[in-house]
């Protein structure tokens, strides 16, 4: 196995990780932020974004380990659409991920 087929196969898991870098150490914040300025309205329910956006973190971890499986087995296909399958994979559990933190914040602010 070479290093471009490696790569390829597991830069799905590899976005993963980076989402999951992104959304658990750098969150918006009112302040000065790192990356992302979180809204003025953020404020109204403060410890319920953090709250949530604390869900999501954990969902994009979750889903990275499992992406990584996912593409650890894709690696026995040896075929070069191969990775196509943790693409497919990467888009449904960040959009899941997102439906579970939207359904909770529907639930949880009014």
């Amino acid at each position: 196995m070479n290093f471009p087929a490696l790569l390829t196969t597991f830069a799905p898991a590899l976005i993963s990780l980076a989402l999951f870098i992104n959304t658990r150490y750098f969150p918006p914040s009112l302040g000065n932020p790192f990356l992302s300025k979180a809204p003025e309205w953020w404020m109204r329910d403060q410890a319920t974004w953090d709250k949530a956006y604390s869900f999501l973190a954990q969902k994009y971890g979750i889903g990275t380990i499992a992406l990584f499986a996912i593409c650890s087995c894709l690696l026995f296909l040896e075929s070069p659409y191969a990775a196509y399958g943790g693409y497919i994979a990467l888009v449904a559990y960040v959009v899941l991920a997102n439906y579970q933190v939207r359904s909770y914040m529907q639930e949880k602010v009014k």
